[in-house]
């Protein structure tokens, strides 16, 4: 179950949209409450006003999330259970929390569907990640938060990216780099690494691949001076730290044509510094490097290692990637060896 209950059509988010909007229920094919006759309701006291803590243990809620983006630890239906449930209780309880404790709620909400997106992207489900992308735009309207906007843009220009529409994730992440000063570090930093990936993905000009390193210089001082591996406070998940530079950078510098560069820059972490996906995403990286440097057998094995701990996650975003690089492999000299046909094997018959 991948958060089939949470939905436009859904009847807790209909009724959550009614309050949030005054919009008449019948509208959104809701029936209207009935209305108690004053007698009754003198008798019936009113409903006690629902502090978010007392019911649904948000602190809990992150954890789980963020121990599942890391290590992948726990089963991936349990994950999306718990984000699917936690989202339907939160638009059930918001009519009827206390005004003092909406915005908390709202907040809420707009957290968990990035988490929600995040997790879908990675699945590579495009699609349903930019539903619950384009569901915060309603939060919004209670919200003045730039640093969730910011972060929505960040992700929306993620999810373009991997789908290779360049134009639609530089308008998300330029329009978030103009909230960069009122953002938290560790967002900052990750607008301008993924933004200088974007942009090394167009570059044709000296001038514009000049332009994209001294951005990546700039998250790299940010991180560097603003510590940003203590990540952020309550809100989604987002580690940014050397490790993290290191291979945006090397994937940068692969989009510039300098796999040679990129090689380097990965010798500066070893394997058993990174877990989780990041491990996944150094072995293609890696493979990306050898590719560009036409050490062909190298590439093909690099793959084949990162292959089974793809699959282990279910990210269908570093599986796309292992493809792609099999697919460049069989347009060289190189197809017809052993390697490649192993690869293809356990590709597409394992």
């Amino acid at each position: 179950m991948e958060l089939r209950d949470t939905g436009l059509n859904g009847i807790p988010r209909r009724r959550f949209l009614a309050h949030l909007f005054d919009i008449p229920p019948l509208l959104l094919g809701l029936a209207a409450l009935s209305h108690p006759s004053s007698k009754i309701s003198q008798r019936t006291s009113a409903p006690r006003p629902l502090i978010v803590s007392d019911r649904i243990d948000l602190e809990e809620v992150r954890a789980r999330l963020t121990d599942f983006w890391i290590q992948n630890d726990g089963a991936s239906q349990d994950v999306f259970h718990t984000l699917d449930m936690t989202l339907k209780r939160l638009y059930e309880c918001y009519p009827t929390t206390a005004s003092s404790e909406r915005l908390e709620v709202v907040t809420a909400l707009c957290e968990l569907h990035i988490h929600a997106a995040n997790l879908l992207r990675d699945r590579g489900k495009f699609s349903k990640s930019l539903e619950h992308l384009n569901k915060t735009k309603d939060l919004h309207v209670l919200l003045n938060d730039d640093e969730l906007k910011a972060d929505v843009l960040y992700r929306r220009g993620g999810l373009y990216l991997e789908k290779g529409e360049i134009s639609l994730a530089l308008d998300d992440y330029h329009t978030a780099e103009q909230k960069l000063n009122n953002v938290s570090a560790p967002l900052q930093a990750a607008v301008l690494l993924e933004t200088a990936l974007s942009e090394a993905r167009i570059a044709d000009s000296k001038q514009q691949c000049t332009a994209v390193l001294k951005k990546l210089d700039q998250a790299g001082r940010i991180i560097r001076v603003e510590r940003t591996e203590v990540g952020r406070e309550k809100k989604p998940y987002l580690k940014v730290d050397v490790a993290r530079y290191h291979l945006d950078r090397a994937a940068t510098l692969i989009a510039l044509g300098n796999p040679d560069e990129a090689q380097q820059e990965l010798t500066l972490l070893s394997f058993s510094q990174l877990s989780g996906r990041r491990s996944v995403y150094q072995l293609i990286l890696q493979a990306q490097a050898c590719f560009g440097l036409k050490e062909y057998s190298q590439a093909a094995m690099l793959v084949e290692e990162a292959l089974p701990l793809a699959r282990t996650m279910c990210s269908r975003v570093n599986l796309e990637r292992i493809k792609t690089l099999y697919k460049q492999l069989q347009d060289t000299p190189f197809r017809n060896n052993p390697e490649v046909g192993r690869l293809g094997y356990l590709l597409f018959h394992t």
